[in-house]
């Protein structure tokens, strides 16, 4: 595993998940990280919508794993293969036969949110980096202004640039940088445009650094 990653220990029993729908698996504790780490590890940051997902058994068929399709409308960082992009999850229901992962928010069809993309050259339990971290969704106010909310729809109120923690600690769901507020109104959540600012801003930066 990448010593990057943020799932510091992914323990996962795929096989005995397999326990009819009720199966379900813990994975890991998730590394809590910073809007730059966010940014610099993920090998792709874009904006797209969720046309269709599918749930199928695994390569060696001892486990489940969920195809999410996606149609790419704009990147952050790095290139989408072509308009259509595919991301394979942990988990799901295939056959009448269920697994769970603790702590994964699988993309629902319809869904348009922007997404960290760890990488995309080898199979995960997440590929989003940061897990929840690296998921959100975006929606429209009564204005149709395209607004930031976090996987499990609490909106985001700001995003700025900033470090991980300087000591190991598990994740709340979102990165330092990150401030929700769970009794915002829609209209009050981070506007799309300023939270693609950030993360441009972050990747322009490290980019610099590297030079």
């Amino acid at each position: 595993m990448n010593r990057r990653n943020p799932a510091a220990a992914v323990l996962l029993m795929l096989g005995a998940a397999l326990i009819g729908t009720a199966g379900a698996a813990n994975a890991a504790s998730v590394r809590h990280v910073g809007f730059d780490e966010l940014v610099d590890t993920s090998a792709l940051i874009f904006r797209g919508r969720v046309e269709k997902s599918g749930s199928r058994a695994s390569a060696d068929g001892r486990s489940i794993v969920t195809d999410v399709w996606f149609e790419v409308i704009d990147t952050y960082k790095g290139t989408a293969p072509g308009g259509q992009l595919r991301l394979t999850f942990a988990g799901g229901e295939h056959n009448g036969r269920g697994m769970k992962i603790h702590g994964l928010t699988l993309p629902r069809i319809g869904e348009e949110g922007v997404y960290f993309v760890e990488q995309l050259e080898r199979p995960q339990v997440n590929p989003l980096f940061g897990w929840e971290q690296g998921h959100y969704l975006v929606r429209r106010d009564a204005a149709g202004v395209a607004r930031i909310f976090t996987a499990d729809g609490i909106a985001v109120v700001t995003a700025v640039r900033a470090a991980s923690p300087g000591e190991s600690r598990l994740s709340q769901g979102i990165p330092v940088g990150v401030t929700i507020d769970r009794t915002a109104a829609a209209g009050a959540a981070l506007g799309l445009a300023d939270f693609a600012a950030t993360i441009r801003s972050a990747h322009e930066a490290q980019m610099e650094e590297a030079r």
